[in-house]
């Protein structure tokens, strides 16, 4: 049986007969139903939760892109500070996104940015199929 926190689809038929997903509501954890809110107020404006690039690159994947949660939390708070310290990584996405200056969200606290990524990663769950 799948976790509540996993998205679950019937499988339906097209009219070739072949297995097609139907949709299934996704179910937020209360940490990701919290970091809804801290992206909506504070993110949603420059990054998708999805791999569409707005100011900044789309957030899907971005815990397995970046070197680790701490490393996120400092770039998410000063990411300027992060560039200025010659981090190779952070410089590489401060570059490859027109050297727009990311704002920092120095007063979001380590529980609020888990919760926006909690919230980007529920967005990007892979559908499980059920056959029947």
């Amino acid at each position: 049986m799948p976790a509540s926190d996993q998205l679950v689809a019937q499988v339906g038929a097209s009219a070739g007969g072949t297995p097609v997903p139907t949709s299934a509501p996704k179910v937020l954890s209360a940490d990701a139903l919290a970091g809804k809110a801290v992206f909506e107020g504070n993110c949603a404006a420059c990054h998708s939760v999805g791999s569409d690039k707005l100011l900044g690159p789309g957030l899907a994947g971005v815990r397995l892109r970046a070197p680790g949660e701490a490393w996120l939390q400092k770039w998410i708070r000063n990411s300027s500070a992060v560039i200025a310290s010659g981090d190779v990584y952070a410089v590489k996405i401060f570059n490859d996104n027109g050297k727009i200056q990311m704002t920092s969200f120095a007063s979001l606290t380590d529980l609020q940015i888990k919760q926006v990524l909690d919230y980007v990663d529920s967005q990007n769950v892979p559908v499980v199929l059920m056959v029947q």
